[in-house]
């Protein structure tokens, strides 16, 4: 009968919607109007509390999972992909500063040689 009324409570609550103060209040109030023992009440309470915190872990994740998921379908640029995008600028400037050092160095190289050949 205690287990039935645990989860009708537990059920009833919609504990991933209430506040953990109002799911706690509300356990209390049944508890006492049960007529449960307190150590009975206790354990209901703290039930109602892992309930509700993995209620809303449960939420979160959702939301999380569905933004992200928003984010991919739009084509919206993540902070990854913008990191990505900006380490590959860095590589190709990098390279095109390497790339213009050789050909200042070959091209002085060049000039010196001619300058050289004239003398």
């Amino acid at each position: 009968m205690k287990n039935l009324f645990k989860k009708g409570i537990l059920a009833g609550l919609g504990l991933g919607l209430l506040a953990k103060d109002k799911a706690e209040a509300a356990a209390k109030k049944l508890s006492e109007e049960a007529k449960l023992s307190e150590g009975e009440a206790r354990e209901l309470i703290d039930e109602v509390r892992n309930q509700a915190e993995k209620s809303r872990t449960a939420i979160e994740e959702r939301v999380s999972s569905q933004v992200k998921e928003t984010v991919r379908t739009m084509g919206l640029v993540t902070q990854d992909d913008l990191k990505k995008i900006e380490k590959k600028l860095d590589d190709l400037q990098s390279a095109v500063g390497k790339r213009q050092q050789k050909k200042s160095a070959g091209a002085s190289k060049k000039q010196q040689s001619s300058s050289e050949t004239k003398t």
